[in-house]
């Protein structure tokens, strides 16, 4: 669901009027999720920049990310009722995950994400294994070029996870039951390995979590926790590849 406006849009990227007072859906329109006669995509997640007008779609088959202008003039006249069957996404450009020469036959994507900072767009690779780092240009309309592409130290990185500081990221390696820890350097974009790794059966989600002091209600992430650290959960299902 955007920021902007009441819109839900599901994998397969129809855009849709969803209503406050029951929860409804109307369907408004359709569009791409990548360059028409280059797929099979499979739009797996999209991603709102929060400070730019600005959609990331993660196309899992394909191995790309779409980048959308978002319209919000557009979505207002779809949700006053001034317009009808129009699109409130553009796409304005589509980059691969995966370095060149690479067969995106052998990989698809997991997790997207965008940094707390907004200016960094992340997206996981299961086969390359590695997590894709992307430099947002806020001045492009929040178009994207490659930082560079760093090993998970493990199989199918299924998810990641960054910490509230945004410094450390958890990776999730489903088939070698681990989950490793990076840190991010905001100046460059690059991620390090830290040298921590952890086993944990099937992981497919991390989650990380800052505690609170029970007795003051104070967050504690300014106090022992300012460093960025915190508890971490992983999820474990099965050996699903959804």
């Amino acid at each position: 669901m955007n920021p902007f406006q009441p819109r839900l849009l599901p994998h397969s990227l129809p855009n849709r009027d969803i209503r406050w007072q029951d929860g409804s859906l109307k369907h408004t329109a359709r569009l791409p999720c990548g360059i028409p006669g280059q797929g099979p995509h499979g739009p797996r997640y999209i991603e709102f920049h929060k400070e730019i007008n600005t959609a990331y779609v993660v196309n899992e088959l394909g191995c790309t990310v779409s980048v959308f202008a978002f319209d919000v003039d557009a979505a207002a006249d779809l949700v006053s009722g001034k317009a009808k069957d129009v699109h409130t996404l553009t796409m304005i450009q589509s980059i691969s995950t995966v370095p060149e020469g690479f067969p995106t036959s052998l990989n698809t994507c997991s997790r997207i994400a965008i940094h707390p900072t907004q200016r960094f767009v992340f997206v996981g690779n299961r086969g390359h294994d590695s997590i894709a780092v992307f430099k947002v240009h806020r001045s492009a309309q929040g178009r994207l070029s490659h930082v560079d592409f760093f090993h998970t130290m493990g199989k199918c990185p299924r998810h990641f996870q960054f910490d509230r500081s945004g410094k450390w990221m958890v990776t999730v390696n489903q088939d070698t039951d681990s989950l490793a820890t990076f840190e991010f350097h905001h100046s460059t974009g690059k991620l390090s390995f830290t040298g921590t790794q952890m086993h944990c059966p099937s992981p497919n989600f991390a989650c990380i979590f800052t505690p609170y002091s029970t007795e003051t209600g104070n967050d504690l992430y300014y106090s022992n926790f300012r460093q960025g650290n915190g508890i971490a959960h992983a999820g474990t299902t099965g050996k699903s590849k959804l």
